[in-house]
């Protein structure tokens, strides 16, 4: 494994490689750090060179000073460009697959509409993006959200972490992870990594909407997937509006919303499938 930092306006992204193959690059959920996803990395890295990368923000890629208001207004864009750079220098010359899940989903999706030509294809995850759910789901979303960031604001980190986590992990998940080995480090990592994502990420989730027009033209680069332990509104009902507005199947996976922590072995063994498929 190697590892450095790519210089940008206002933040030093940083990165790590692992592995050998075809280039693979995860973008980070809501922890927006590559330390939730390292270990399967490593078990992808026997067929793949995985790139994983702390977004903008998050822990180990931080402003270098407090983001002015036009930054935060630009984040979106400014976090696939931040994307669009990594590609460009560590796989200048061939176009990479993309393994997206929950918030990532939303950049891999503008990556794709961007810049199509640096994608083979990106696998979509039960994206955990709000503009997909029907009325009645997306204004209890948004409530849910609201008051997490109330939470944070009022008691800190650990209880708005508390609250937001069963808005996207279903009780089983919630179960399997307690007894999982990761449980404790994305305890931690939430405690971490989660103020950015309740000061400046979800509103701007809040905001988005997709552009169908734009991702039908490349719907044939798109590959959908949901956790079978899924069932949240907000990791079921968003993947199933996007397929039938796409025209395309969902694959289920093994597991829930944080399927490489609870079913590691099986996960992984169902994600190569399906990006072998890709190739």
């Amino acid at each position: 494994m190697s590892s450095g930092v790519l210089c940008r306006p206002g933040v030093a992204i940083y990165y790590e490689i692992c592995g050998s193959g075809p280039p693979l690059l995860i973008i980070p959920a809501a922890h927006g750090t590559h330390l939730t996803h390292e270990d399967l990395a490593l078990r992808l890295s026997s067929q793949y060179t995985v790139i994983g990368f702390d977004r903008r923000g998050s822990l180990r890629s931080r402003f270098l000073s407090p983001p002015t208001e036009q930054q935060q207004r630009n984040l979106l864009k400014d976090t696939v460009d931040d994307i669009v750079a990594l590609i460009q220098h560590l796989s200048p010359d061939q176009p990479v697959l993309i393994y997206s899940i929950s918030l990532g989903c939303m950049h891999a999706l503008e990556l794709l509409t961007s810049y199509p030509d640096l994608v083979r294809q990106i696998i979509v995850h039960d994206p955990c993006i709000p503009c997909l759910l029907p009325k009645p789901s997306f204004e209890q979303v948004s409530a849910a959200f609201q008051s997490t960031v109330s939470l944070y604001k009022s008691q800190g980190p650990a209880a708005a972490s508390e609250a937001f986590v069963p808005v996207v992990t279903s009780d089983e998940d919630r179960a399997l992870l307690r007894f999982s080995p990761a449980h404790k480090k994305l305890l931690a990592l939430s405690i971490l990594c989660f103020n950015f994502l309740f000061e400046h990420e979800l509103p701007i989730l809040l905001e988005y909407r997709i552009s169908y027009p734009a991702l039908k033209a490349y719907r044939d680069k798109i590959t959908l997937i949901r956790g079978e332990l899924s069932t949240t509104p907000l990791t079921t009902e968003p993947i199933t509006t996007l397929g039938g507005e796409l025209g395309l199947p969902v694959k289920m996976v093994a597991g829930g919303h944080l399927p490489s922590a609870t079913h590691p072995g099986a996960f992984t063994q169902d994600l190569l499938s399906i990006l072998g498929e890709a190739m």
